[in-house]
């Protein structure tokens, strides 16, 4: 797993502005760390899937 500071530097985006993204994807997987995030599903549950796109792709 990789610390929000290499993400950030491979990016090239600044700390802060990663860890808003790190802190946004905690709260669509239903997660409270990057632990569980990368553990699987959320507990009690199993991962949803977004509706399929439909219309053609350009």
């Amino acid at each position: 797993m990789l610390q929000v500071k290499a993400v950030a530097r491979v990016l090239g985006i600044t700390l802060d502005t990663c860890r808003g993204y790190v802190k946004s994807l905690h709260v669509t997987l239903g997660v409270r760390s990057q632990l569980q995030a990368g553990g699987g599903p959320p507990a009690g549950g199993c991962w949803t899937t977004a509706p399929a796109r439909t219309g053609t792709s350009a």
